[in-house]
């Protein structure tokens, strides 16, 4: 069995556009630089990040706009990795 693995790395960094904030009616920049793992040498794992390079931004894009700065800090880094996740595999 092979556990390489290898890092797919092309989406580079990706800014979005929090919500405004109610209080302050200020929207926030977020700035990530995603990557993926999967097994060395998948290239059908490769071939479909890299045909949906331009959905997974606009995935990140669209989630991060949704929510406030203060919402998406309450949120964690944790669930907000879960929640990308799960829309990416959604597709």
């Amino acid at each position: 069995k092979n556990d390489k693995v290898s890092a797919y790395t092309a989406l580079g960094e990706i800014r979005a556009v929090t919500k405004d904030a109610a209080e302050s009616g200020k929207k926030g920049i977020v700035c990530v630089r995603p990557w993926f793992s999967y097994p060395e040498g998948d290239s059908v794992m490769f071939e479909e990040l890299s045909d949906k390079n331009r959905k997974i931004k606009l995935i990140f894009s669209e989630y991060f706009g949704q929510f406030t700065t203060k919402e998406l800090y309450s949120r964690g880094e944790k669930k907000v990795k879960e929640d990308l996740l799960e829309l990416i595999n959604e597709e």
